[in-house]
This record gives structure tokens, sequence and C-alpha cells, in this order.
């Protein structure tokens, strides 16, 4: 049986009265909580956006730092170029073109671990990120005398044994390199690149 309500009837009335008082709460409550999540999303955006282009800069810098330094019986085609971001990732899909290029010979591979371990692998290219800063001595030290070519945008990368030390200067990256520690792993670096260095730790 289908009820309707007649109009200018009480029982209508109060119909039209109720839905306008729903309204009158519940759109409001809407509309902020809807005003809310833009301005999340807008912060999270302009955050990221901030990151993204800080690491993809660095990101550039990382594989043509490749060019110019020798590792010892690099050109192997059987093995990939590893490239190792240990730590949080702060690059995103930045380094991702490594994949599809050659680095001495070698397909370049971009592997990501969280945590660090001591053990020994198979990498070419270690970048050190900010949140394995309290693990740092013992990282360089695993890696003292290895063919590993360290980068870090950690304050005093460099100072503490590490090879390249990316830094941010009035809006641009620039980087530090100790060539004792690169000298030490085995690794043979082109006077280009020192060159263009901010500074030179070593002879």
């Amino acid at each position: 049986m289908n009820y309707r309500l007649k109009q200018g009837s009480p029982d209508i009335m109060l119909w039209v009265c109720t839905r306008a008082c729903v309204a009158r709460l519940v759109w409001p409550a809407v509309l902020n909580l809807f005003i809310a999540v833009i301005f999340l999303c807008l912060a999270a955006f302009a955050s990221a956006s901030t990151v993204s282009e800080e690491y993809q800069i660095k990101a550039a810098f990382i594989p043509k730092f490749v060019r110019f330094v020798a590792w010892p019986n690099a050109k192997n085609g059987n093995r990939p170029f590893v490239f190792k971001v240990l730590g949080e990732n702060p690059f995103g899909n930045a380094l991702e073109p490594v994949n599809r290029q050659k680095f001495q010979g070698r397909i370049g591979v971009v592997k990501y671990v969280d945590q660090w371990e001591r053990k020994a692998d198979d990498v070419q290219v270690m970048f050190i990120s900010r949140s394995m800063r309290s693990h740092l001595r013992e990282i360089l030290c695993s890696r003292r005398g290895v063919p590993v070519l360290t980068i870090s945008d950690i304050g005093g990368f460099a100072g503490a044994g590490g090879m390249i030390e990316l830094i941010e200067r009035d809006g641009s990256i620039h980087f530090i390199i100790n060539l004792d520690a690169v000298r030490e792993s085995g690794l043979d670096m082109n006077f280009q690149l020192l060159q263009l260095a901010d500074s030179v730790i070593g002879k």
C-alpha cells in the first residue's frame, strides 16, 4: 500500500522541516570535511613536489658521477652494474631511468634496501640516505677498501670517510669529494670531476 502526504497537512510540514534541518546540519559538515581533505592533499602535494624537485636533481647527479670513475675489472658484461639506495628512498622513481642505461659496459640496475645489514654484496654505487645517519660509521667501515662509490647528502659525510657528499646551497646542488677514500677503495676518479667539486679532501 502506498501512502502519500497531502499538501498542507501536518505530516508533510513535519517532513519538510525535518529535511531542512537535516540539510542545514549535514551539508556544512560535509562541506567542511571536503575542504579539509582538499587542503591536506594540496599540502601533501606541495611537500612532495619540494622533495621531488630536490631529489630529482640529486638523482640526475648520481649516474653522471659514474662517467668520471673507473672500477677495477668493471667491464664484466655478465653482471649488472648495481646502484643501491640504502635506507628510506627519497628519490621516488627518479632513479628508474638508470635501469635502461649502460655503465662501464654493463646494464644498470637500481636496488632499494630499507635496512642496513652487514654483508658483502655486488654493488658498484651506494647512496646512503639520511635515515641511515646512526649507522653511518659502521656502513663506511664495512666498505673501506672495497670498490664501491659511496654517495650521500648526510652532513659531514665526506669528512667521515664517504666519497661524495651532496650539499644544497643557494638553491643548487654542489658536492665535496674525499679523494683519499676514493683511492683507498681502489677506484680511479677523473680529474675533471675533481675540478667540478666545491672542495676535495686529500691530495
